[in-house]
């Protein structure tokens, strides 16, 4: 269906592809970008350090001689034939001719393989048929006035980036729809950046936006409490706006001074299993808040086994530790030339699961 359309749209077709003759010759008025394309396809055969037409990045001759292909026949090919298609005018050409040199650039320039071994690049030459089969169906879809997003579906973010930033569709109309798919992409290579990506004012109108905040906070619920707590900054807004229970969950933690008290039973209230006025009760009691800290512990490892995830088990582990340095190893370290009724008299009310995690996570911190 790909071919049909080229032969509509520009009158050849890229199914049989034939090397550049020896005499081709462009119109006098692109040839100097005829020129460039040259050149930036010659520096790309050349990548390897060999001033040939063979490129050999892979141990696999057959995938070696694929990429040699698209790096030469494709591209030669694609420059007699767009020179041969009547459907379109000589400035349209030049800008497909400057577009493809410049993705050939941007291309090489982000492939370290040959040049800094140790380096891992954005992307491999293994990305560099995609990305030439991308831009084709870009065009036609450009040339037709649709989206280019389809065309971009099969890339990697980086590959996908290299087209969308090309002159060729600088006036596609569907560009804020474009930005819109990018940023998805881009999120779903760097989830951890989500929030500072919606610190930009634009991504927040984004219809899709409520959903990256929603997922976000799963990943990293102190980070929206963060965030929420910049308040008057718009994204904080945006979170005190949600509907998701979890988020508005996070957005009233943020608003309480005790927040971060309740952070360790965030799983356990979110799934019903506590509510936070039961924390509340447990808070002013230093020896019931450890032994509700406890409680959930051995809950959340119970339920681990079964293949749960939580995402306040750091939250938990961090405050167990705080709270038994502080409620009791302290006081027992501080007592070190008293007797043992008096040194260990905080600890006697204590069951065996309290005394266990207040052995094992401070065994180096407490003197004999």
């Amino acid at each position: 269906m790909k071919h049909f359309f080229l032969l509509l749209v520009f009158g050849f077709s890229l199914q049989i592809l034939s090397a550049q003759p020896v005499d081709f010759k462009p119109d006098i008025s692109r040839a100097l970008f005829h020129s460039k394309l040259d050149e930036a396809q010659n520096a790309l055969l050349w990548a390897d350090g060999r001033k040939d037409k063979v490129l050999t990045p892979f141990q696999n001759e057959e995938l070696n001689l694929q990429l040699t292909y698209y790096a030469q026949n494709y591209i030669d090919s694609w420059q007699v034939n767009l020179e041969a298609t009547d459907s379109i005018d000589s400035q349209e050409k030049i800008g497909l001719i400057r577009g493809l040199t410049e993705l050939l650039n941007s291309f090489r320039g982000q492939t370290w393989r040959f040049t800094n071994p140790t380096r891992s690049g954005y992307l491999g030459w293994e990305h560099l048929p995609g990305i030439l089969d991308g831009f084709e169906k870009a065009v036609l879809l450009n040339k037709s006035g649709q989206s280019i997003t389809a065309a971009l579906e099969n890339l990697p973010y980086d590959g996908a980036s290299l087209l969308t930033g090309s002159i060729v569709f600088i006036d596609n109309p569907y560009a804020a729809e474009t930005r819109q798919y990018m940023l998805l992409k881009y999120l779903n290579k760097f989830p951890e950046r989500t929030f500072e990506e919606l610190t930009k004012t634009v991504n927040l109108g984004y219809p899709f936006a409520d959903s990256l905040i929603g997922a976000a906070a799963k990943r990293n619920p102190d980070k929206l409490i963060r965030y929420a707590q910049a308040s008057g900054s718009p994204l904080s807004r945006k979170i005190f706006e949600s509907r998701d229970p979890y988020v508005r969950l996070l957005a009233d933690f943020s608003m309480d001074p005790k927040g971060q008290m309740y952070m360790p039973f965030l799983d356990m209230i979110n799934n019903g299993y506590l509510t936070k006025s039961d924390i509340s009760e447990a808070i002013p009691d230093s020896n019931q808040y450890y032994s509700l800290l406890v409680k959930t512990q051995i809950e959340y490892a119970r339920r681990t086994q079964q293949g749960e995830v939580f995402n306040s088990a750091k939250d938990l582990a961090d405050m167990l530790k705080r709270k038994t340095m502080e409620i009791y190893v302290n006081t027992i370290n501080g007592l070190h030339n008293y007797g043992p009724e008096i040194r260990f008299k905080t600890i006697q009310k204590l069951t065996p699961e309290e005394l266990y995690y207040l052995i094992v996570l401070n065994e180096a911190e407490i003197y004999t």
